[in-house]
This record gives C-alpha cells, structure tokens and sequence, in this order.
C-alpha cells in the first residue's frame, strides 16, 4: 500500500542534508526539484542501491542549477532528494538505517564551478548515447 507521507533526505547545494517528510505525491516532488517559480520539470528516479533512489532535476545544469553533490561520474544540479522504494516502484519512507547512511554519504558541502556541472552532464549524456 502506498504511504501517504514519506520520510525523506533533502539535500540541497551548499547545505547539510536533513530529514523531511513529504506528501507521497510526485507533483509535489517536482516542485521541490524543480526550485522554479515559473518552471516545473518532471523529477528523474536514479536509482542507486536495491529500495533506495534519487529524484532530481535532470535538465539542472541547462537550468544552471548549483551544483549539489557528486554520484559517480556526475554531478547533480540542484536539489536532490533521496527516498525509498518498494518492490512495486512506489516511494517509501526510508528506513533509520537508510537515513543514516546517506546523511552520512552526503554531509559534505561540495561546490563546484557551472563549467564543471555542464561538463559532467555531457559527459554522462554521451555516455549513455554510447550504451
């Protein structure tokens, strides 16, 4: 069953993480993503571990979002959430467990230059138009 609030990790550029709880709606989410007034883009699910993914702005560097944290070979441009996953695909709250662990992997404030966001979103697009 679908939970109606989800217990979340907000991460936004230039910040510590914290520990949100959101309504379970994906309109929702792409406002927070999105970080536009005027502009509201569809949150992308990267997932990065079996239960847990990340939602994000894809278009954030053509947006000339901030840069945020690294994963892999990219960087994420703007704010970023991570949030569960059941074996269903619906989000989910995380686990205690869960919430330590990332808060952990992203309490590090990263910055980087609008040359080095563009450059690891090209480089990741070619990528997988190469796959």
């Amino acid at each position: 069953m679908k939970e109606l609030i989800i217990r979340v990790l907000m991460v936004e550029p230039l910040k510590a993480p914290k520990e949100v709880y959101l309504l379970n709606y994906i309109k929702v989410i792409n406002t927070i993503v999105s970080k536009s007034n005027y502009y509201t883009c569809d949150a992308e699910l990267l997932v990065i571990e079996d239960g847990v993914g990340i939602l994000r702005n894809e278009e954030g560097p053509l947006l000339n979002l901030k840069g945020n944290r690294r994963i892999e070979n990219e960087i994420i441009a703007g704010t970023f959430i991570v949030v569960g996953i059941d074996k269903n695909g619906n989000f989910k709250s995380l686990t205690d467990e869960q919430l330590l662990r990332y808060y952990d992997r992203f309490k590090e404030i990263e910055e980087y230059a609008d040359e080095d966001v563009n450059e690891s979103y090209w480089y990741e697009l070619t990528c997988f138009i190469r796959d």
